[in-house]
């Protein structure tokens, strides 16, 4: 039998013929999907359909920033109908699950769109407009930016952090070590959803395995907001340490600096001694470095700034500074517009939020 969208007069290239089978076969898997999830969700019980919304809120988000591959906890709902795969990696303590197709963020789009009758802006709004707390909504920003600095290391096999910084800010004279660090993010998030006890032992997994992926938000006092140590050969690492702020009024950026600083690891917020409630934990991180014979070589030090108000969004002019081979890299609007595709939405999201 002769497919509908065949006409043997016209002899048409396989390849034409194969793109319009594929594209078929593509609805199809895509209806079948949608179906799947849609009756999934009706079915359930109230608690399940909570908890679904709350897995799709993410996987929806994380799909609009563009993300390449999703983690989420582990659901079983989301893996009998074909939506995620079932995952275990390194460092973990369970199981979790991924989110990688194309077309599978496709169908969670327009399924999350169906079920909550909204679209993006809207729901990004919701989530800000939620949060009455100034830390909290700090803390959604954070997430948003953590997920956007792992899809953009992830749009470029073996991306190097000379690479993410000539495509943000141009050519310059960057350090040498820039050239072979290669920014290699695939999981996110505070040491327990790793799958560690502490920010110690996570990091002494970065110190013992080359190719860990790892970008950890740490929970100890660290002071960064994130943070990753990455090998480059023998004892020779670099650190990616990064500081996310919505700003309400006056950007204290010495203050700010001072919490991407390597070897003010635990120290204070003016960056003049270790912070009293830690010694002990910067004590054991100094005894694992020294243990390691380990050596940070560079660090890259990014400080993402946005001011909730769009009449105070300047920083100085200057977005890129040398602190020895450290790289400290300001974000004003114009370089989160080159790192985040709905950048727009964003600032319209963030600049109509007034609780601040």
């Amino acid at each position: 039998m002769i497919p509908h969208y065949i006409n043997p007069t016209v002899n048409p290239s396989k390849s034409v013929v194969l793109e319009k089978a594929i594209s078929a076969n593509k609805k199809e898997i895509s209806d079948r999907l949608k179906s799947r999830l849609i009756s999934s969700y009706h079915e359930a019980s109230d608690e399940t359909k909570q908890n679904l919304l709350k897995l799709l809120d993410v996987l929806y988000i994380g799909s609009k920033l563009g993300l390449d591959r999703i983690n989420i906890k582990l659901s079983q709902d989301l893996i009998n109908v074909g939506i995620a795969s079932l995952h275990s990696g390194l460092g973990r303590s369970s199981d979790y699950c991924i989110v990688e197709e194309p077309l599978v963020k496709d169908v969670l789009t327009e399924v999350y769109e169906h079920l909550t009758k909204k679209k993006f802006g809207e729901i990004l709004s919701q989530r800000l407009d939620m949060i009455t707390d100034e830390r909290t909504r700090g803390h959604y920003f954070q997430l948003l930016c953590t997920c956007l600095l792992k899809n953009f290391c992830n749009q470029k096999p073996n991306l190097t952090v000379f690479d993410f910084l000539e495509k943000l800010y141009g050519e310059q004279q960057y350090p040498k070590w820039t050239k072979e660090a290669k920014l290699n993010i695939e999981s996110a998030g505070d040491c327990e959803e790793l799958g560690f006890s502490n920010d110690i032992e996570t990091i002494k997994f970065m110190i013992d395995n080359i190719d860990h992926g790892l970008l950890l938000k740490p929970q100890d006092q660290l002071r960064p907001d994130l943070f990753s140590l990455q090998k480059l050969k023998v004892n020779d690492y670099w650190s990616l340490l990064c500081s996310t702020k919505l700003v309400r009024k006056f950007y204290e950026r010495d203050n700010d600096k001072h919490s991407t600083n390597f070897d003010k690891l635990y120290w204070n917020k003016t960056g003049t001694e270790v912070n009293s409630q830690v010694t002990k934990k910067r004590e054991a991180l100094d005894s694992l470095l020294k243990t390691k014979s380990i050596r940070n070589i560079g660090s890259l030090r990014l400080h993402i700034v946005i001011h909730t108000k769009p009449q105070m969004k300047k920083l100085p002019a200057e977005l890129i500074e040398y602190d020895g081979n450290d790289i400290v890299a300001y974000f004003n609007e114009d370089i989160f517009k080159k790192f985040c595709s709905n950048a727009t939405e964003v600032f319209n999201v963030v600049h109509d939020v007034n609780k601040l």
